[in-house]
């Protein structure tokens, strides 16, 4: 990774990632309102808060955890959120992370974005959170 280099601006007329590795299914789906930095338990880069709300909200929110294996080895530089994405028939039932070769439709994509590069070790989780406005 280059000192003090910054990942180029994220894209805004893409509609797949330049390189993926792999994408993972979303496993917490809920409802946030708008937050304080006394009164929060979201925290997204700006920084903006938001705190979860059992009522439904204009803001939707989406979070993963890829494992352990999830992209072992693999050096992540952009990041994105899909709605749609279909399987292949032969793919397990129920597996969670898919490799570009796994995936019969991408979907459509909402977001992306680049990322200083992190390399993947096989000893961190990741947790992925981002907040919809409807």
């Amino acid at each position: 990774m280059a000192s003090g280099k910054s990942p180029p601006a994220n894209p805004t007329d893409r509609t797949a990632l330049r390189d993926e590795i792999g994408r993972r299914t979303v496993v917490d789906v809920g409802y946030a309102r708008p937050g304080t930095l006394a009164d929060h338990d979201i925290e997204l880069p700006g920084p903006i808060y938001y705190k979860t709300s059992a009522e439904p909200t204009p803001y939707l929110v989406l979070r993963t955890t890829f494992a352990f294996a999830d992209a072992e080895g693999e050096t992540v530089r952009e990041c994105g959120v899909f709605f749609g994405t279909v399987a292949k028939p032969e793919v397990p039932a129920g597996k969670r992370y898919l490799t570009p070769g796994e995936i019969e439709n991408p979907g459509t994509v909402y977001c992306l974005e680049n990322r200083p590069p992190v390399l993947r070790s096989g000893t961190t989780k990741a947790t992925e959170e981002i907040v919809i406005p409807l």
